[in-house]
Protein backbone atom coordinates (compact mmCIF):
# COMPACT_ATOMS: atom_id res chain seq x y z
CA UNK A 1 0.00 0.00 0.00
CA UNK A 2 2.02 3.07 -1.01
CA UNK A 3 1.83 6.70 0.28
CA UNK A 4 2.49 9.84 -0.27
CA UNK A 5 4.62 11.87 2.87
CA UNK A 6 5.73 15.91 2.58
CA UNK A 7 9.16 16.34 4.24
CA UNK A 8 8.42 16.38 7.97
CA UNK A 9 8.20 12.51 8.53
CA UNK A 10 11.34 11.81 6.65
CA UNK A 11 13.26 14.79 9.07
CA UNK A 12 12.36 12.79 11.68
CA UNK A 13 12.77 9.39 10.52
CA UNK A 14 16.38 9.78 9.15
CA UNK A 15 17.67 11.72 12.39
CA UNK A 16 16.08 8.94 14.29
CA UNK A 17 17.69 6.24 12.13
CA UNK A 18 14.36 4.80 11.62
CA UNK A 19 13.35 5.09 8.22
CA UNK A 20 13.24 1.19 7.42
CA UNK A 21 9.85 1.36 9.78
CA UNK A 22 8.32 2.67 6.16
CA UNK A 23 8.78 0.07 3.89
CA UNK A 24 8.02 -2.51 6.78
CA UNK A 25 4.83 -0.54 6.86
CA UNK A 26 4.01 0.78 3.44
CA UNK A 27 4.59 -0.58 -0.45
CA UNK A 28 6.47 2.26 -1.39
CA UNK A 29 6.42 6.40 -0.25
CA UNK A 30 5.77 8.90 -3.38
CA UNK A 31 7.10 11.89 -2.89
CA UNK A 32 6.65 15.30 -5.13
CA UNK A 33 9.43 17.38 -6.48
CA UNK A 34 8.69 19.89 -4.09
CA UNK A 35 9.63 17.95 -1.05
CA UNK A 36 12.65 16.36 -2.57
CA UNK A 37 13.69 20.31 -3.24
CA UNK A 38 12.85 20.69 0.25
CA UNK A 39 14.84 17.97 2.21
CA UNK A 40 18.30 19.62 0.21
CA UNK A 41 17.58 22.74 1.48
CA UNK A 42 20.02 24.49 3.84
CA UNK A 43 17.53 24.51 7.01
CA UNK A 44 17.27 20.67 6.91
CA UNK A 45 19.33 18.68 9.32
CA UNK A 46 22.95 17.57 7.31
CA UNK A 47 22.10 14.12 7.98
CA UNK A 48 18.88 14.17 5.69
CA UNK A 49 20.72 16.25 3.12
CA UNK A 50 23.19 13.24 2.95
CA UNK A 51 20.39 10.71 3.15
CA UNK A 52 18.32 12.56 0.53
CA UNK A 53 21.00 12.06 -2.07
CA UNK A 54 20.87 8.71 -2.07
CA UNK A 55 17.19 7.55 -1.97
CA UNK A 56 16.39 3.94 -1.07
CA UNK A 57 14.07 2.32 -4.04
CA UNK A 58 11.39 2.19 -1.58
CA UNK A 59 10.80 6.33 -1.81
CA UNK A 60 9.76 7.36 -5.38
CA UNK A 61 9.66 11.38 -6.42
CA UNK A 62 6.66 11.50 -8.51
CA UNK A 63 6.42 14.56 -11.23
CA UNK A 64 2.96 15.77 -10.45
CA UNK A 65 0.29 15.80 -13.93
CA UNK A 66 -1.28 18.72 -13.18
CA UNK A 67 -1.19 21.84 -11.87
CA UNK A 68 -1.34 22.20 -7.66
CA UNK A 69 -4.10 23.46 -6.55
CA UNK A 70 -4.53 27.61 -6.44
CA UNK A 71 -6.44 27.22 -3.34
CA UNK A 72 -3.91 25.50 -1.31
CA UNK A 73 -1.30 28.43 -2.24
CA UNK A 74 -1.30 29.47 2.02
CA UNK A 75 0.70 25.92 2.31
CA UNK A 76 4.35 25.33 1.37
CA UNK A 77 5.13 23.99 -1.65
CA UNK A 78 5.88 20.87 -0.55
CA UNK A 79 2.51 20.51 1.20
CA UNK A 80 0.58 21.73 -1.52
CA UNK A 81 2.21 19.26 -3.94
CA UNK A 82 1.38 16.49 -2.30
CA UNK A 83 -2.17 17.19 -1.57
CA UNK A 84 -1.94 17.33 -5.14
CA UNK A 85 -0.18 14.17 -5.92
CA UNK A 86 -3.31 12.29 -3.71
CA UNK A 87 -5.29 13.62 -5.89
CA UNK A 88 -3.74 12.38 -8.97
CA UNK A 89 -2.57 8.88 -7.78
CA UNK A 90 -5.04 8.24 -5.07
CA UNK A 91 -2.98 6.48 -2.71
CA UNK A 92 -3.79 5.07 0.68
CA UNK A 93 -3.28 8.16 2.41
CA UNK A 94 -1.05 10.92 3.04
CA UNK A 95 1.58 11.49 6.04
CA UNK A 96 1.93 15.40 7.14
CA UNK A 97 2.60 17.12 10.28
CA UNK A 98 2.35 20.50 8.97
CA UNK A 99 -0.98 21.30 10.74
CA UNK A 100 -2.36 23.62 7.96
CA UNK A 101 -2.04 20.80 5.91
CA UNK A 102 -2.97 18.39 7.92
CA UNK A 103 -6.83 20.47 7.96
CA UNK A 104 -6.31 21.15 4.37
CA UNK A 105 -6.32 17.41 3.80
CA UNK A 106 -9.24 16.83 6.41
CA UNK A 107 -11.42 18.96 4.64
CA UNK A 108 -10.99 17.57 1.22
CA UNK A 109 -11.79 14.15 2.86
CA UNK A 110 -8.06 13.09 1.80
CA UNK A 111 -7.20 10.32 4.25
CA UNK A 112 -3.84 11.62 6.15
CA UNK A 113 -2.14 10.73 9.11
CA UNK A 114 0.80 12.09 11.06
CA UNK A 115 4.54 10.37 12.06
CA UNK A 116 3.77 10.13 15.49
CA UNK A 117 0.88 7.63 14.30
CA UNK A 118 2.98 6.10 12.19
CA UNK A 119 5.36 4.99 14.96
CA UNK A 120 2.88 4.15 16.83
CA UNK A 121 1.77 1.28 14.20
CA UNK A 122 5.28 0.16 14.00
CA UNK A 123 5.32 -0.72 17.63
CA UNK A 124 1.89 -2.69 17.41
CA UNK A 125 3.70 -4.40 15.06
CA UNK A 126 6.57 -5.16 17.69
CA UNK A 127 8.96 -2.51 14.87
CA UNK A 128 10.24 -0.35 17.72
CA UNK A 129 9.17 0.03 21.36
CA UNK A 130 6.63 3.21 21.55
CA UNK A 131 8.18 4.80 25.03
CA UNK A 132 11.60 4.63 23.98
CA UNK A 133 10.81 6.48 20.51
CA UNK A 134 8.48 9.15 22.07
CA UNK A 135 12.20 9.77 24.48
CA UNK A 136 14.04 10.08 21.24
CA UNK A 137 11.51 12.67 19.34
CA UNK A 138 11.27 14.31 22.21
CA UNK A 139 14.99 14.77 22.38
CA UNK A 140 15.26 15.68 18.50
CA UNK A 141 12.96 18.58 19.48
CA UNK A 142 9.69 17.11 17.72
CA UNK A 143 6.91 19.03 18.97
CA UNK A 144 4.24 16.12 20.57
CA UNK A 145 0.73 17.50 22.57
CA UNK A 146 1.08 16.30 25.94
CA UNK A 147 -2.50 15.26 25.83
CA UNK A 148 -1.94 13.47 23.00
CA UNK A 149 1.40 11.49 23.67
CA UNK A 150 0.24 10.34 26.93
CA UNK A 151 -3.26 9.15 25.32
CA UNK A 152 -0.90 7.23 22.71
CA UNK A 153 1.56 5.54 26.11
CA UNK A 154 -1.86 4.58 27.59
CA UNK A 155 -2.66 2.70 24.56
CA UNK A 156 0.72 1.13 23.94
CA UNK A 157 0.93 0.26 27.66
CA UNK A 158 -2.54 -1.75 27.52
CA UNK A 159 -1.36 -3.31 24.70
CA UNK A 160 1.49 -4.83 25.91
CA UNK A 161 -0.33 -5.88 29.20
CA UNK A 162 -2.89 -7.46 26.74
CA UNK A 163 0.00 -9.59 24.86
CA UNK A 164 1.32 -10.66 28.40
CA UNK A 165 -1.85 -11.97 29.64
CA UNK A 166 -2.02 -13.73 25.88
CA UNK A 167 1.29 -15.28 26.36
CA UNK A 168 0.40 -16.37 29.95
CA UNK A 169 -2.68 -18.14 28.68
CA UNK A 170 -0.63 -20.29 26.03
Amino acid sequence: MPIVADATVFRYLVVLEVTDLLPALFEHVLIPPAVFNELQQANTPAVVRTWVTNLPPWVHIQPLITSPDPTLDYLGDGEREAIQLMYEQQVSFLVTDDRQAYRAALTRSIPVTRTLRILEIAAERGLLDFPTIVTRLRTAGFYIPEDVVEEMLARDTERKRQQSENQELR
